[in-house]
């Protein structure tokens, strides 16, 4: 019959704030964090801000929706995957990666950039 009883654990869980990266692993962070603060927020927010016709979309074939009429207006980064290649599934990516960094590094400035979103 087999036991019921969890196994001991053999290490101490960390909290990610708590881990400090060194050598290339901060270089790797650092050219991430380069990367996530390059990106105009205005850009890619654009599909969500006309969609719910805050904007309205100024990019001919790039535009999900046209947007509210008078509204700003924004350009959508350009996709790779065509219509919508930053619908989404680049702003999950922007967003999961943005909150690693400032859970991990506290840095202000990248936590006022993401506010922006």
């Amino acid at each position: 019959m087999a036991s019921s009883a969890r196994p001991a654990l053999s290490a101490t869980p960390v909290h990610l704030s708590d881990v400090h990266l060194t050598g290339e692993w901060a270089i790797a962070q650092l050219r991430n964090q380069e990367q996530l603060m390059s990106l105009n927020m205005t850009e890619l927010a654009c599909h969500f801000t006309t969609t719910a016709n805050l904007t309205s979309c100024s990019g001919q074939k790039n535009c999900l929706a046209t947007g509210g009429e008078g509204k700003p207006r924004c350009t959508p980064l350009p996709g790779e995957m065509g219509l919508g290649g930053y619908y989404g599934h680049y702003q999950g990516h922007w967003l999961s990666a943005t909150a690693f960094l400032i859970n991990n590094t506290q840095n202000a400035t990248v936590q006022a950039h993401a506010n922006q979103l």
